[in-house]
């Protein structure tokens, strides 16, 4: 699966509600994590340099997750 992402898989940076696909993708070496909601995954996202710290200008997150 990581190489039809077209990156190695510790870069990958993974969120679910369910342990087993936590496990499954930690298996693979992607970087797994319990969805807790939208702070913590902001959290981890900013530790890993992917978002800047504190809230964007958008509110909490700046992708608008409404369905389309």
């Amino acid at each position: 699966m990581t190489a039809l992402l077209g990156t190695r898989p510790e870069r990958v940076v993974f969120f679910d509600d369910r342990g087993k696909n936590i496990d499954a993708a930690r298996e693979h070496g992607w970087d797994a994590h319990l969805w807790t909601g939208v702070a913590a995954a902001r959290a981890v996202l900013a530790d890993r340099g992917l978002l800047p710290p504190g809230p964007t200008p958008d509110g909490p997150m700046s992708c608008d997750t409404r369905s389309r």
